[in-house]
């Protein structure tokens, strides 16, 4: 009878790692990079070992919210006295739904373009964490990276949370072919 190989316990252990994995972090709509930290501040805790994180601020500054019952809306992160930005609007009024089926993609490229200068300037980076639209924004960055559209944008594995299909029609057309790309999807029970 065989025995199935065992991995040693001490095969993925910090001392075993000889650099942290280097992770960028996009956040979700409505939030910016400081709130994404704070938010993940106990992921963080439990893998300090094994990964560093960077966090960045999507370019697009988001149209303040004064209605409360908007404030209980899942696609918006926080409340209105706090800085809120967006990776693209799917409206001519810049503003975004995730549930909005067709529309633009305003500002989308601006988005890549802030994502490419920090490859350049902070990368390599092993993988990319996305939250809510910060998930959408990377699934689209992974179909750009697979076309061989990027130019500094190269990353191991990807991290979704909570993300979707972006509906914008000029993102329709990165959906429809396969990649193989290491990949983790993290939703919760509420997540539309």
């Amino acid at each position: 009878m065989s025995v199935p190989h065992i991995v040693e316990k001490t095969c993925c252990t910090p001392e075993t790692i000889a650099e942290k994995l280097k992770v960028l972090c996009l956040h979700g709509y409505r939030q910016n990079g400081d709130v994404f930290r704070a938010k993940t501040g106990s992921f963080r805790k439990i893998v300090h070992k094994w990964a560093q994180f960077t966090y960045i601020t999507a370019p697009h500054k988001v149209i303040l919210v004064d209605n409360l019952d908007a404030l209980s809306d899942p696609d918006i992160g926080q409340s209105k006295d706090e800085e809120q930005y967006g990776w693209f609007f799917n409206r001519d009024d810049k503003t975004y739904r995730g549930i909005r089926e067709g529309g633009p993609a305003i500002g989308f490229e601006e988005s890549v373009d802030l994502v490419e200068d920090i490859f350049e300037k902070e990368g390599p980076f092993d993988g990319v964490l996305g939250f809510s639209q910060g998930a959408c924004f990377l699934g689209l960055l992974c179909d750009l990276q697979h076309r061989g559209l990027t130019k500094n944008i190269k990353f191991n594995f990807a991290i979704m949370a909570s993300g979707f299909k972006s509906q914008c029609w000029p993102h329709l057309k990165y959906y429809s072919d396969r990649m193989s790309l290491p990949s983790l999807h993290i939703f919760g029970e509420t997540d539309k």
